[in-house]
């Protein structure tokens, strides 16, 4: 849904952060099959809401531009409506449609007919004209100052107008189509705010990105989880992707690895645990690049001391570290000729770190076997699971390592000495168990010291059984998991661990496990 300017009505509600929806829908508009009869729509995609809750809907395979008061029954043509054509009076298969206060007209995204076009809202009026031609667009949306921003689907980037002006300026992708932060595939709808950031619903990639004024590149603020199907398979054996040449500090080594975390573009970062630093891998590259740490273990800002967990923090673009022996959270700029970083938290012995939608900062603390959250820049944080001292009841952990949060804010914690996953809903007194718990065992039921983790879209739980040398899927619900990667005996292999650390996943769903005594990086494809 597109937003215009409005000076006398603010036209973005305020949202409580604890509101809640009706569970069932009522029609507004349409809900009597596809047609062409004035209480018909046919596969409608664009829509606008007016501040009076007056409807506008682009009726895609009827060609039309339908405006529907609250409580009628019937709609009200405003455009289009003449069939499938590029005359001025006809539109054909618009996806996109907005109003514009200031000329009191519709802004429409005549898609197939690759253009722009305005209708003027007065009574009478039987034809549009053109304000941008020459574009396949799909989205459309208006800032304060009415600047229009257009989505381009042919060449996956978005371009904002003045109005009068046909030839933009383009503020984001533009790159070919791809997965990166400078580019999109298929850009759908868009939305822009206060600040002239603009959100954009970038289709094949699977995730709304955020791109602010001025910025080159975009930040995912939604979609990153990828979708695993149900029955998905992977290959046996990984391939190496990072390290794999023996323990040791040269650029193309690794020294007991821990922690990963996988970015969309594919980029890897990983925790070097006995070489004190963190170091990122591109894909394909044979050699990483230390961007935090490196020198030796200490206290000083320039240093680590045993980094067991490592994200991206898109906002502030800058790597957030738990630096565990030094006992504290640190932050790092990604920006080139960062020398040292700043502490976010201090006085905890973190293992694990995890980030929900919202940025605030999830944090395991095995000292307190108690788990922890934090707003970024705010020292104190709260006690959400655990903190009862050691042991196995539902309130309890023992020695907790790799976390995951959904976007429920349900926190998943591989409580290793336990022998299992629990599960936190947000707000609860306890967790419940969601994988093993059976004692520690080799059985399908079983774990042994998990340690990586992650949960996909449908809730499947994906577990590094570390002491297994297998990563492990359980299913939502279930009572016992199955083998997906490895469990071949502790070795070298390619089809083989010698003890695990952190799990992740790309957008593709291919898997990524530490092998930490291999002291590399395995990726094993998806079927």
């Amino acid at each position: 849904m597109a937003t215009s300017a409005h000076k006398s009505i603010d036209p973005i509600p305020n949202i409580p952060a604890n509101a809640v929806w009706a569970a069932n829908g009522e029609t507004i508009a349409g809900g009597h099959g596809p047609g062409n009869g004035s209480h018909q729509l046919d596969s409608p995609d664009g829509l606008f809401v007016d501040d009076d809750q007056m409807i506008v809907i682009t009726d895609v395979g009827n060609h039309r531009i339908v405006q529907w008061n609250m409580g009628d029954t019937n709609g009200q043509i405003v455009a289009g409506g003449h069939g499938p054509g590029n005359r001025m009076y006809q539109l054909n298969e618009p996806t996109d449609v907005l109003i514009d206060k200031e000329t009191d007209s519709f802004i429409i995204c005549d898609s197939l007919n690759q253009r722009v076009v305005r209708w003027s809202r007065h009574k009478g009026t039987s034809q549009g004209e053109i304000l941008i031609d020459n574009i396949r667009c799909w989205g459309l949306a208006m800032d304060d100052q009415r600047y229009l921003y257009v989505s381009d689907t042919t060449n996956d980037a978005v371009r904002r107008y003045q109005i009068g002006d046909k030839n933009g300026i383009l503020i984001a992708g533009g790159k070919g189509k791809g997965e990166r932060f400078t580019q999109f595939s298929d850009p759908k709808y868009l939305f822009v705010d206060r600040q002239q950031a603009v959100y954009v619903s970038d289709g094949s990639n699977y995730r709304v990105m955020k791109w602010s004024k001025g910025a080159t590149e975009g930040i995912v603020v939604a979609g990153a989880i990828p979708n695993i199907p149900a029955n998905a398979g992977w290959a046996a054996n990984g391939e190496t992707i990072a390290g794999g040449h023996g323990p040791g500090n040269g650029s193309h080594q690794l020294d007991s690895p821990d922690g990963l975390f996988v970015d969309d573009d594919q980029t890897i970062v990983i925790t070097d645990v006995g070489n004190h630093r963190i170091v990122q891998w591109n894909m394909g590259d044979t050699n990483g690049q230390i961007v935090a740490g490196g020198h030796g273990p200490g206290n000083r800002m320039y240093q680590l001391y045993e980094p067991t967990d490592v994200l991206i923090d898109k906002e502030t673009d800058s790597f957030i570290i738990c630096d565990s022996l030094n006992e504290r959270v640190v932050r790092w700029s990604r920006g080139k000729g960062t020398s040292q970083g700043e502490i976010l938290i201090d006085n905890i012995r973190c293992w694990g770190l995890a980030m929900d939608d919202q940025r605030y900062l999830y944090v395991s603390d095995t000292t307190n076997n108690a788990v922890k959250r934090y707003q970024i820049g705010d020292k104190n944080g709260i006690l959400i699971a655990g903190g009862n001292g050691k042991g196995d009841g539902f309130t309890q952990f023992s020695n907790p390592k790799y976390l995951f949060v959904d976007r429920q804010q349900a926190i998943y914690v591989s409580d290793s000495y336990n022998n299992r996953v629990v599960k936190w809903n947000k707000g609860t007194t306890e967790g419940f168990v969601v994988a093993g718990d059976k004692g520690r065992g080799d059985a399908s039921t079983q774990l042994y010291y998990p340690y990586g983790l992650f949960v996909d879209t449908s809730g499947a739980i994906y577990v590094g059984d570390s002491g297994n040398d297998r990563v492990m899927c359980w299913s939502q619900d279930a009572k016992q998991g199955t083998i997906i990667v490895g469990g071949n005996g502790r070795g070298a292999g390619a089809n083989q661990f010698y003890g695990l650390g952190a799990l992740s996943y790309d957008r593709q769903g291919n898997l990524y496990a530490v092998d930490w005594k291999n002291h590399r990086v395995q990726r094993f494809k998806i079927k």
